[in-house]
């Protein structure tokens, strides 16, 4: 087994950017609609790609942060129980865009995404998240990218463990939503 190590977030990103605020309709989208995400996207710690909106045709040159796979999305302006809130984006989603309100995080080659996603999710550094955000409404927190990037994850070195453990409880945590979704009795 290889050693673990304590990175900060900033060492392992390779790229952090948000989208932009654009008008948009609250529609089921068209084969031809390009979307932007809703913040809503993220609130459960899963990437639903179904939460999101039609942006306004004459808006669409506006949107510049597309989803792309292998990356994880965070929620960097949210409610004080939804900030930090993240997904991991496994697949492509075709004119899908982020809006301002998220982050698309990218990650060096030598880390599984999966696995710092896991990381990410739990309730130990969602606390730290937590505290870490701040606000002057009780109903709207913000993070500092700085301080996002400053926290600390223990990572192992090798990569092929990284990915074992991230695939372990990826598997784990799509056994769990089936289980969900059986009807009682």
């Amino acid at each position: 087994m290889a050693a673990w190590e304590q990175r900060k977030l900033g060492e392992i990103v390779t790229e952090i950017v948000s989208g932009r605020s654009v008008n948009s309709e609250d529609r089921a989208p068209g084969d031809a609609d390009v979307c932007v995400l809703k913040t809503s996207c993220v609130s459960s710690n899963r990437f639903n790609p179904s939460e999101r909106k039609v942006i306004e045709e004459s808006e669409r040159g506006l949107a510049a942060c597309p989803v792309e796979p292998n990356t994880i999305i965070v929620s960097r302006m949210n409610t004080p129980d939804r900030v930090g809130a993240c997904g991991y984006v496994a697949g492509k989603y075709p004119n899908l865009y982020l809006p301002d309100r998220l982050w698309r995080l990218k990650f060096l080659d030598a880390v599984d995404v999966n696995f710092i996603y896991t990381m990410l999710t739990t309730n130990a550094s969602q606390e730290l998240v937590h505290d870490m955000a701040s606000g002057t409404s009780g109903s709207m927190y913000n993070i500092a990218k700085s301080a996002y990037l400053s926290m600390q994850v223990t990572v192992p070195a090798d990569l092929a463990e990284q990915h074992a453990i991230g695939t372990f409880f990826a598997r784990l945590d799509n056994l769990i939503t089936l289980h969900q979704r059986e009807p009682p009795f």
